[in-house]
This record gives C-alpha cells, structure tokens and sequence, in this order.
C-alpha cells in the first residue's frame, strides 16, 4: 500500500526545485564536455553531488548547503532539515543481489508530521550519440538489458518493493542535439507541461521516485518552481531532457515487445 505523502509547502517545495535542477544540470552537462563519459562516471558524479557528504566537493550555483539555509529561514512555521546518502553498488553486487547501479536514501525532517526516510535502488542508463557523435530523436539507451530489467522485477516481487525500484536516464541538455531537435525537445517540453498543469509539482528528476507531496502552482507551463518569467523558463527548456527518473513497472510496460529502449520511443514518459 502506498503510504501517505510527506506534504511539502510552496517555499519549500521551490528550494528543493531549485537543487535538483542544479544537479540535473551539471550532470548532463558533463555528456558534451571533454571525452563521452560511461554510465559509471555519471553515476559517480550524480552520487558526490547528492550525497551530503561529498556534494562540497563540487561547485554547484545553488548547493545543498545553501538550500538548508534556506529551508531553515521559512517563514510558513514549516521547517525541513533535507538530507541524501548515496551508496554506489559494485558490479558484483549489482549483478548478484542488488540489479543496482546505485541507492539513494532522502531523509526530512517535519515539525508536525515527524521524521520521514526513503531508500530506493535505480539502475542508470546513458543516452548513446548517433555515428558522428551527434544526439538525434532516435539516439538508444544502448546498455539496457531485458533480463535485467526482469531481475529488478524479480526482486520487486521478492521484497514487496513498491514505488521503490527506477530506472535513471541520462540524457544531455537540448544544446546537445541539432537546431532542428532541440527545437522539437524544447517545444515537446512546453507542450507536455502545458496539458498537464499539475506535471510542475514535482521536479521532473524525481518524477515518482519519492512519497513527496509536493505542491501545485499556477505555472504548469513552464514547470518552473523557481522563476516564472518567461525568460527563466525558456533558459530551464533549453537544459531540458536533462535527468529523468521512471518507475520499474513503466519501463517494463514500454520495452514488453522488445529488448531496445530509444528516446523518442520514450518521450512519454521521461
């Protein structure tokens, strides 16, 4: 049974937008700078920036420091203390218990609700550059594997593990890809946001990965929590599809018929 959402208030909620973005961002940033990084280098970077720990060791513009400062001046007599563990798993523990490249643990902390703490697994895939290294509508998350999307469920089942299994993609910024796509990735952004006006509660990062509630405003045709212009929101798409999260069960639904998972098959639901 899924267990009630963890409610998070307008200012709140626009703090932790405003970090996920950061990270999002400069991860999928590092896919057009130096040499083409694997899923592991990626995962390596993902993990020092979440992690409470490590994420000092990298410069971010809005930094998870700088977010609980944040967090602890709300005025709205709510005040959340947030905090991530990040815990890469090794090829062996992967292949053998976990099917994990990675779990991540979010803590909070409520003055009414009280203490709430979620641990999930997630499996990373990279989008893969056409020939020429060029990213196109029909680039492929070339490394996923059907029988290990099958194991995740085996272990879903085993463990009664609800809404706590997903699938990562990394995917670069829309600049990544040529004038012509990135105009349809920015307009597909816009339009998708513009027919779902509650799709901006949540950042598109964490989309079903936490029991948040987070909550609903005005601008669900920019989903941008943080600045509503116009201006803002148009910087926010170009940096779009960026990091996406799907939940086990979707990604197993949308590859059933074959073993391939290509972006624009996906652009439902990333």
């Amino acid at each position: 049974m899924p267990k009630p959402a963890f409610s998070v208030m307008s200012y709140e909620g626009s703090i932790l937008w405003r970090f996920f973005d950061c990270v999002s961002s400069a991860v999928s940033s590092r896919m057009l700078r130096g040499s083409p990084p694997g899923e592991e280098n990626l995962t390596f970077l993902l993990c020092e920036l979440l992690d409470e720990s490590a994420t000092t060791l990298h410069k971010l513009d809005y930094p998870l420091s700088m977010a609980k400062e944040d967090l602890a001046k709300s005025d709205l007599g709510i005040t959340l203390d947030v905090g991530f563990q990040t815990h890469e798993h090794p090829k062996y523990v992967e292949s053998k218990y976990s099917g994990a490249d990675l779990g991540i643990v979010l803590s909070m902390e409520h003055p009414i609700l009280g203490h709430y703490r979620k641990a999930v697994l997630v499996q990373a895939k990279r989008l893969f550059a056409e020939a020429r290294l060029e990213f196109t509508l029909y680039s492929k998350y070339s490394s996923y594997n059907k029988d290990q999307a099958n194991f995740l469920e085996e272990i879903q089942k085993r463990f009664d593990a609800w809404n706590s299994i997903f699938y990562l993609w990394y995917n670069p910024p829309s600049t990544g890809f040529s004038k012509e796509v990135g105009q349809i990735i920015r307009a597909f952004e816009a339009h998708r946001s513009s027919l779902a006006p509650f799709w901006g509660r949540i950042h598109p990062f964490l989309d079903e990965l936490m029991e948040v509630g987070f909550p609903f405003h005005k601008s669900g045709s920019t989903g941008n929590l943080v600045a509503q212009e116009e201006d803002n929101a148009r910087e926010w798409r170009a940096g779009q599809p960026a990091l996406r999260i799907s939940a086990l069960n979707t990604v197993l639904a949308l590859t059933k018929s074959n073993n391939r998972h290509d972006w624009k098959r996906s652009m439902r639901v990333l």
